[in-house]
């Protein structure tokens, strides 16, 4: 163990890091204290410290230690010595959580002088309390609506970055395509598109800053129009989203696979067709989803506590949709869902964690927002069981005095 964090540590001195992510690895380092008092943080374990001290020359060290955690020794023994270039390493095994004290007994045969120290701490991932995750772009939506008096209807949007496009609502409107010009500030562009259910989506290409959408459409016709700009943002975890080879977007451990206690995500996605949007269970392996058939949105729930739900509703016919999934802890304990699509919004009391497996194949996601966390030690016993053990609790003690009674009574008998 001690060798692969030793070369995962090298590797992450050397390795740039293009965005942040998860710290699976961290160094605390500070000035040399004998004995050394340290403390890491709540989802790490330090597994060795590093006493550093330098000299002009190499000679023969040694030492021993003595490591005190809540004041018992809990480690004792003879440390390991290492020389490298006019600096002298003298290591002592931890694996500790929290705070220790580490006393050590060093023997020079030259002169050397202490630099400091450096402890060597490893996420441990069943002590993980939190994580965040952000992919792709940060979007900011823009809307206009208006009733067109004449045969032609103008549409403003101004945001940062990057116009992906523009969903368009038609009311009164029985064409099977329309037409318009959309101008921004370096050029003008013609388009023709088809109308599905009231519905059309009029592509932004690299169209950026401020837009001004005109169509061709007939007096009376009603105009509701939601312009999606995107623009670059910091990446944090974006290393636990993963193809697989059924173009699913796994969530990598710990994201996906861990049961959090309450959080939420939020993501941006296109709808390819029908299937899964996000697949994730209860803890009891059986498969939930939120997807997509024909023209609605349903999500399955087989909850721990509950039973099967399920809840379906017409999802808009637009271009880009929004998903957001939270999970609540109400004051009572109990943990609440909901689901909303779009301005369809789900909500199941559900009394127990969430473990998210992957997003659909038939959607391609455009961001990801996430936020999540648990309690290893926590556990929240469901309300039916919760009078069920308080009944067995006074049974058993019930049955306890019984016993004791008659034991006492055949003593008594005996004598």
């Amino acid at each position: 163990m001690k060798k692969i964090l030793s070369l995962l540590f090298i590797f992450l001195l050397f390795y740039p890091a293009q965005v942040e992510g998860l710290e699976r690895l961290k160094v605390i380092e500070g000035e040399f204290t004998n004995p050394l008092h340290a403390e890491v943080p709540p989802s790490y374990s330090a597994e060795w410290v590093d006493f550093i001290f330098l000299s002009n020359e190499s000679c023969n060290v040694s030492a021993s230690y003595k490591v005190y955690q809540y004041g018992e020794v809990v480690k004792e023994g003879t440390a390991k010595i290492k020389w490298l270039k006019g600096t002298l390493y003298i290591t002592v095994p931890l694996e500790l959580y929290d705070e220790f004290i580490v006393y050590l007994s060093p023997n020079f045969s030259c002169e050397v002088k202490p630099a400091g120290y450096r402890v060597i701490a490893g996420l441990d991932l069943n002590k993980l309390r939190d994580i965040s995750v952000k992919v792709g772009k940060a979007i900011e939506l823009q809307w206009n609506g208006t009733v067109s008096k004449n045969s032609s209807s103008k549409l403003r949007f101004n945001a940062s970055g990057r116009l992906l496009g523009i969903d368009v609502k038609l009311y009164n409107y029985k064409g099977k395509e329309v037409s318009g010009i959309v101008e921004w500030e370096n050029g003008t562009r013609n388009f023709t598109v088809p109308v599905k259910d009231g519905w059309t989506w009029i592509p932004g290409e690299d169209i950026r800053g401020e837009v001004t959408l005109a169509l061709n459409l007939p007096p009376g016709t009603g105009v509701s129009a939601t312009a999606y700009y995107a623009r670059e943002r910091e990446q944090i975890n974006g290393d636990l989203l993963i193809k697989d080879k059924e173009n699913h977007t796994d969530l990598d451990y710990p994201f996906g696979a861990m049961l959090w206690d309450r959080g939420g995500i939020e993501a941006w996605f296109e709808a390819k067709g029908e299937g899964d949007v996000l697949v994730f269970d209860f803890g009891n392996e059986k498969i939930s989803r939120i997807s997509i058939k024909r023209n609605e949105v349903c999500a399955e729930l087989y909850t721990l506590y509950y039973g099967k739900k399920k809840h379906c509703s017409l999802l808009p016919m637009k271009k880009i949709h929004n998903l957001k999934v939270s999970l609540i802890r109400i004051p009572d304990g109990r943990r609440l869902l909901q689901i909303k699509v779009d301005e369809v919004v789900f909500s199941e009391m559900v009394n127990s964690p969430i473990r998210f497996w992957y997003f659909g194949n038939n959607i391609s996601l455009i961001s990801l927002d996430a936020s999540l966390h648990r309690n290893p030690d926590y556990y929240v016993v469901p309300p039916n069981e919760r009078k069920t053990n308080i009944a067995l609790g006074i049974s058993t003690l019930a049955l306890v005095f019984a016993i004791a009674l008659w034991t006492r009574e055949k003593r008594k008998q005996a004598s």
